[in-house]
């Protein structure tokens, strides 16, 4: 089975279709690369040349032998003294604590706290006693497979009522975890645990459920994510498949469900009308998004039109697989900026021009240059490249990538 290192989880996600991504490729398989490589958008090669060499160290000396014994036969010297020593106290800890979860997440809604059932003021709502194991209390409703979302709170999530120490119990409506409202990801006294959905044990996510309180193992990506308060969700690796090719696995990276809105940017699905929603993608490529967000506020812009990230398939007319099936891409296709403006690839980018003279041909040629000088994608694939990305900026993550057309 051909896999792409990683670490952490995916998501049982396909998200909206991506570029063609249609370079000629010269290698169908992105394990085991040499450490130069030579790269043109979503095709590599090997530039090194000859076998390794290992020498080996000759230089140690053999045993010659140990020192003989040169203590006097009649040797009196009484023997050491091996009393145990006195009882010594352990050194105190001084690990820091880990961090916290505050209480006063979903207040009212699903996973909020709560003494009683009015407290839970929703539609079905009641409330799970401290004495039934929830701290605090937790407001929760009955569910078959889903649960009702709230503007302004935590996404739920229907589990069965087992998994949270509720014996016998049928589907309870708990909070998934939310990393932009708490560094555990969870309210003071509950733990962030990967549980399936009741009724759906293919579905898998990570909720709320009592237990301590701590914060669960985060690798380094996330922890930044953490460190620049950017909201999300840990994701869940699927290791999914494109359509008939089971030996290729579509691997993700630290996958995440990062905040729609960035730095003040939203970035938007296809058109300025839709919602700016929790988008699926590697943990590397979330932090490129709040980078991205980040250059892009400095020229005014407000929105990023974009045409999907997670896409499990080959890049067209290969079997090689894109960036997209890492969730470790994005497709820009438009901007709009505070004065309401709206430039799109298609409509303002200035073909073959170098130095573009209208005001959004010369907002989206400096956006794809920076992006690039700036290391913030390494492979850049704008309607100067081929006529499949008229319409759009191909922006991805190739790991030792170096491409910009």
């Amino acid at each position: 089975m051909k896999l792409r290192a990683t670490c952490c989880f995916s998501m049982v996600v396909s998200l909206a279709a991506a570029c063609a991504d249609d370079a000629p490729v010269v290698e169908s398989s992105r394990i085991e690369r040499p450490a130069v490589w030579g790269f043109v958008p979503d095709v590599w090669y090997d530039t090194n040349g000859g076998p390794d060499t290992l020498t080996t160290d000759t230089s140690v000396p053999g045993d010659t032998g140990a020192l003989p014994d040169t203590t006097p036969a009649n040797d009196t010297t009484p023997p050491p003294d091996t009393a145990p020593p006195p009882d010594t106290a352990p050194p105190p800890d001084t690990t820091p604590p880990g961090p916290t979860g505050p209480n006063d997440i979903n207040v009212g809604f699903v996973g909020g706290a709560c003494a009683a059932d009015p407290t839970c003021a929703f539609d079905g709502g009641y409330c799970l006693q401290q004495s039934q194991g929830f701290p605090s209390g937790h407001c929760s409703k009955a569910c078959g497979q889903f649960c009702p979302d709230q503007d302004g709170a935590s996404t739920t999530f229907c589990i069965d009522g087992d998994d949270a120490g509720l014996v016998g119990s049928d589907g309870i409506c708990v909070q998934r975890c939310d990393f932009g409202k708490s560094p555990t990801g969870c309210r003071s006294g509950y733990d962030c645990t990967l549980l399936p959905r009741f009724n759906d044990p293919g579905t898998v996510v990570h909720a709320c459920v009592p237990g301590n309180g701590t914060q669960p193992p985060l690798s380094p990506c996330i922890q930044e994510l953490l460190n620049r308060g950017i909201g999300f969700e840990l994701g869940v690796n699927a290791m999914d498949h494109p359509d008939g090719y089971p030996d290729e696995v579509c691997d993700i990276d630290d996958p995440v469900w990062v905040d729609g809105t960035l730095n003040g940017v939203s970035y938007r699905y296809s058109s300025l009308g839709s919602d700016a929603k929790r988008i699926y993608a590697s943990c590397p490529l979330a932090l490129a998004m709040d980078d991205m967000a980040a250059l892009a506020a400095t020229q005014g812009v407000t929105d990023l039109l974009h045409l999907g990230v997670y896409n499990c398939r080959f890049i067209g007319g290969t079997t090689t697989l894109s960036e997209h099936a890492f969730a470790n891409a994005i497709d820009i296709s438009g901007v709009r900026v505070s004065s309401g403006e709206t430039y799109t690839l298609i409509d303002d980018w200035e073909l073959g021009s170098a130095n573009p003279t209208s005001p959004g041909g010369q907002l989206l040629r400096w956006l794809r240059d920076t992006l690039f000088a700036q290391g913030v994608f390494n492979i850049i694939l704008s309607p100067e490249f081929n006529a499949a990305h008229a319409d759009h900026f191909h922006l991805d993550l190739t790991p030792g990538g170096d491409f910009l057309q």
